[in-house]
């Protein structure tokens, strides 16, 4: 199965946004579409419309040159190739948002492609019970 496109589609309010006047800040869905009619999803919040589209728009975006085509594989090793790519690029700030939601998708598309729920490919439901001080106190009423 490989991957065949990467869109992005901004939702908000266009223009300055002032926290003080209202409005929506930006929100990118990313999907990232497979030769087999599959779709994974994502988004990122608070990443410029223009760089969401720079990096991760299509074929000519900076992810899309190197994800497009690619065999959809274990998601670690595809973050591992977008990381790598980033060596002389930039490896913090937007750009690393942005591979965070590249590679949400891409969990939810090997989710889709091994018909799994992702939070069992991450490990299956756990929880560790803590005693705190507050769990072993006594109520006291006054």
């Amino acid at each position: 199965m490989k991957i065949t496109d990467m869109t992005v589609t901004i939702i908000g309010d266009a223009g300055d946004i002032n926290p003080d006047k209202g409005g929506v800040e930006p929100l990118a869905l990313v999907r990232i579409y497979t030769d087999e009619g599959l779709m994974g999803t994502s988004e990122s919040f608070r990443v410029p419309p223009g760089v969401a589209r720079a990096v991760m728009h299509g074929p000519d975006s900076f992810f899309g040159a190197h994800l497009i085509g690619e065999e959809l594989s274990h998601p670690e090793r595809i973050w591992q190739l977008l990381y790598d790519s980033m060596m002389h690029y930039n490896r913090k700030g937007w750009s690393l948002m942005c591979l965070g939601a590249v590679d949400i998708a891409i969990w939810d598309l090997y989710g889709k492609m091994l018909n799994e729920p992702v939070y069992k490919l991450l490990g299956g439901v756990q929880r560790n019970y803590y005693q705190t001080p507050e769990s072993n106190s006594e109520v006291v009423v006054t």
